[in-house]
């Protein structure tokens, strides 16, 4: 839903003389809640304030009341604009001192205005906390800025206003020439994190609101929903692809569709830290707006956690909890799974299809093999021969649905970091397998990248390309290429010359699989906009995927030649040797409520050495949801987590502790794979497969981060057979000989 982006704005000189209770009277007409005595009172004592502070800046700008920051899902209680000069103030009515938290509030006000608003890039930004009846004695008026522009907050009463914005204009630059109405004009082009991006459209903002217009998700959400409504109208059941590098908004798109309750829809994922760091974001933020509504409209009701969790629960939810659902009441046996007789109609509360027409399986290249399935089934359920893999059995239950259903998958680029997962290819060859009735939607890059047999890659393509009418030369085109490899695949079969007779019969069936084949391959179609091409998670800098990439896949001169457009658009990366020099680094770097924290890979088990012990498992959604002065929070820089609690979210400044698992090799020219056995000794890695799983794990936590990186490489100890210093200089020199600078 869009918001407007002010409640009310007007030029100085015209707010000044206009009557209180008509300024009023535009805020509540542009609120879209119920205003009650305490917020109308706030809004008097917060108008009287500004006239008295700004009665001698009448002519030099323009004030905005209640200012809209959609990623934030907040508004700005005043912005003025004096001179080219933003002062961004939040007011505290019901408060007689000052508090951390207000403070981080608004200097994350301006710092969301000077990331993704257009035209404050080059403005000064002043962030100011008000607390009209504070003692002037607590107050802080001293002004001290930084190289973005971007000022540490000020604090102040209504005294004292005046004589910190009049600071601000003596020691400031002016730059009269600039635009109130072009800053109030400007574009936002906000990059949320996932948490934020979560909360912004569970609260029913639109993606376009909280999302960059030069990135792919806007494009690609509408091509989704198009797909979707086209399978409603006409019946059709659907899977679809949608596939993008680290960071490019995949999982915002599988939300952004849940949220919408006119698509039927359910998030679902295997990424268990996921899905209860996002349950448990959204369920405070739920209770937080309950209470904030209730207030404001007077009511004495109050929403219990598990009653607002359970609300959540309908979007957001386990793979692995509906997959267990939908085998409630069922036989299975080798070869399918049915419906017992009887069972649904005695027990109305279970259901066989299932309650949403729309699954979204988030990471879905992390479902497991039939092999997996199978154990697992044994061995936790006492289910013996599971018939399915899991991409099979997911698609089979949205093929329970009598009229249409869509399965969207959002597969990430070289994430793989699990043994026993499926990876895309087998939710390809299980449409290609068992459901050839189903419309394929994919694009180009996703056919590219798997690993497919000829005759499946022909089969794929030739479904990609058949649209349900075809153009008459397109249909004889198929109808030639699938005669040709009909044959081809009746050839094979055959190893002995036929009779005439056998001949004719298998030219009889051979046209009538083909016949069979053109009715029964229904509408697929290559689309581009389903493949996410740019990066999101880093706003500073799109390169950062691209970087790592190339760091990882031992591209020396291409990661030469990319890493300093990470500096030209304010994205570092250094390096270090000491674990106190990469904190004292991150804690000189965030500002408000950015968050920062400590991440290793789950081999890097000598890095205990130095206090950061992998095998130690911190509570992770307080790790992402608590504020800095919570013993639990990441901002402590206490705890590390590794790759598998840390996919698919993010922070914004980053420790990446590197062991001696992964080195290069003495040529530079190949990666050495470890893990510690015994307590004594490292082993090889030796299986591929395991190989780029650990490749992956380091690709994931090295993408992270938002805004910087800081990667600590220990020195070693020649004393420990598990820390040879050899090992970790190898690695050391090598990132050091890319061009990433070092740091104390």
């Amino acid at each position: 839903m869009a918001t407007t982006r002010y409640y009310y704005s007007s030029a100085i000189s015209e707010f000044i003389g206009e009557e209180e209770t008509s300024i009023v009277g535009k805020l509540t007409g542009s609120s879209q809640h119920d205003i009650n005595k305490k917020t109308s009172s706030s809004w008097k004592e917060e108008i009287k304030s500004l006239k008295e502070a700004l009665k001698d800046y009448s002519g030099r700008g323009s004030i905005y009341l209640e200012y809209n920051i959609p990623r934030m899902g907040r508004r700005v209680d005043a912005i003025v604009l004096i001179d080219g000069i933003v002062f961004i103030l939040e007011y505290k009515t019901g408060r007689q001192t000052f508090n951390q938290s207000a403070r981080n509030q608004v200097w994350d006000y301006a710092l969301d205005l000077k990331n993704f608003h257009a035209d404050s890039k080059d403005r000064i930004l002043v962030p100011i906390v008000v607390v009209p009846c504070a003692l002037n004695e607590d107050c802080q008026l001293t002004p001290k800025s930084s190289e973005d522009k971007v000022y540490e907050p000020l604090f102040t009463n209504t005294h004292q206003l005046g004589t910190a914005i009049q600071n601000i204009l003596d020691q400031a630059t002016v730059q009269p020439s600039q635009s109130d109405e072009a800053w109030a004009n400007s574009g936002y082009e906000p990059t949320p994190t996932i948490i934020e991006a979560a909360i912004a459209l569970y609260e029913k903002n639109n993606v376009a609101d909280i999302t960059k217009s030069s990135g792919d998700i806007e494009k690609t959400s509408k091509a989704l929903n198009r797909i979707i409504d086209h399978c409603r109208k006409e019946k059709r059941k659907a899977i679809c692809f949608i596939t993008g590098v680290p960071g490019a908004g995949k999982t915002l798109i599988g939300l952004n569709t849940a949220f919408n309750k006119d698509k039927g829809a359910v998030y679902l994922s295997g990424n268990y830290p996921l899905v209860e760091v996002l349950q448990e974001a959204l369920t405070r933020d739920y209770m937080e707006r309950e209470r904030i509504i209730n207030s404001t409209e007077e009511k004495q009701a109050r929403i219990k956690k598990e009653d607002a969790k359970r609300e959540v629960k309908a979007f957001i939810q386990m793979i692995h909890h509906y997959r267990d659902q939908y085998l409630e009441g069922v036989d299975i046996t080798t070869k399918d799974i049915r419906p017992k007789p009887g069972y649904f109609e005695s027990n109305t509360d279970k259901a066989y299809i299932p309650a949403e027409h729309v699954a979204i399986f988030d990471e879905a290249q992390r479902a497991w093999t039939k092999e997996e399935l199978q154990r697992f089934m044994r061995e936790k359920k006492n289910i013996q021969n599971f018939p399915y893999s899991e991409p099979e059995y997911l698609i089979s239950c949205m093929d329970r649905q009598p009229d249409w259903g869509v399965v969207v998958c959002l597969v990430g680029n070289g994430q793989s970091i699990n043994k026993g997962e499926a990876g895309l290819n087998e939710w390809i060859e299980t449409i290609l397998r068992s459901y050839k009735n189903w419309d394929v939607y994919i694009s180009q890059p996703i056919l590219d990248s798997v690993r497919l047999s000829d005759t499946q890659r022909r089969a794929i393509q030739l479904q990609c390309n058949l649209q349900c009418k075809p153009h008459h030369h397109l249909q004889r085109k198929l109808q030639c290429n699938l005669s040709y490899s009909l044959r081809n695949e009746l050839q094979r079969c055959l190893t002995y010359k036929p009779r005439r007779n056998l001949r004719n019969k298998l030219q009889h069936n051979l046209m009538y699989k083909l016949k069979s084949n053109l009715r029964n391959v229904a509408q697929h179609s290559l689309h581009e906009s389903l493949h996410l091409k740019i990066s999101m998670r880093s706003f500073r800098s799109e390169s950062v995927s691209i970087f790592i990439n190339q760091l990882l896949d031992l591209k020396v001169e291409a990661a030469k030649s990319t890493l300093p457009k990470l500096s030209e658009n304010n994205y570092p990366i250094v390096l270090t040797r000491s674990l106190e020099g990469a904190k004292r680094w991150l804690r000189s770097k965030k500002r408000g409520n950015e968050r920062m924290g400590l991440l290793a890979s789950s081999k890097a088990e000598r890095l205990k050495a130095i206090s950061i012990n992998v095998k130690y498992s911190p509570n992770f959604v307080h790790w992402f949801l608590e504020n800095s002065q919570d013993i639990r929070s990441s901002d402590r820089l206490e705890d590390a987590l590794t790759e598998f609690e840390v996919q698919g979210l993010e922070i914004d400044w980053a420790c990446v502790a590197w062991d001696a698992d992964l080195r290069i090799n003495m040529n530079e020219n190949a990666w050495e794979h470890f893990q510690l056995r015994g307590g004594n000794k490292w082993q090889n890695i030796n299986k591929p497969a395991n190989q780029e799983y650990q490749i992956n794990a380091y690709r994931v936590l090295l993408t992270r981060a938002r805004q910087g990186i800081v990667i600590l490489i220990p020195e070693g100890d020649d004393t420990d057979e598990t820390r040879k210093r050899d090992w970790y200089d190898r690695t050391y020199n090598y990132l050091k000989g890319i061009g990433i600078p070092e740091i104390i």
